[in-house]
């Protein structure tokens, strides 16, 4: 009985102590510097989207219009890499991967919007083998 008792409380310390370590990871991101968290998030969508090109010979309509996309979109995010940056910074983004990834693909869908991009992506060509 005295076993579980020490096990439950080993248990209980151990919850207590990552809890109170938990708090270390947020002011290690807020103490870097928001340009810097921006540049690596917009890198890491780049190198996701080269990724995502290289289906490009799928068999598959739906992934060849995905890889289409994630072209489109690593284009945009290639030449406009730091404009998107200042932009982020101007519009305090929270240093949060997922909220700065939602701020990048709202304003790439704002830059493909037009008639020609649309095109691009619906076009289904044949593969040449």
């Amino acid at each position: 009985m005295r076993s579980k008792i020490f096990i439950m409380m080993a248990l209980v310390l151990l919850m207590a102590a990552s809890r109170a370590s938990s708090g270390d990871c947020d002011t290690k991101i807020s103490s870097t510097a928001p340009n810097a968290v921006y540049a690596a998030v917009i890198d890491d969508c780049i190198a996701k989207c080269q990724c995502k090109a290289l289906l490009m010979r799928s068999r598959s309509a739906h992934i060849r219009r995905e890889a289409r996309q994630a072209i489109l979109k690593w284009a945009f995010l290639t030449a406009n890499r730091e404009t998107l940056v200042q932009y982020l910074a101007s519009q305090h983004v929270m240093l949060h991967p997922v909220r700065i990834q939602y701020y990048l693909n709202q304003q790439c869908c704002k830059a493909l919007r037009s008639k020609e991009f649309a095109a691009l992506i619906n076009v289904d060509r044949p593969l040449s083998d």
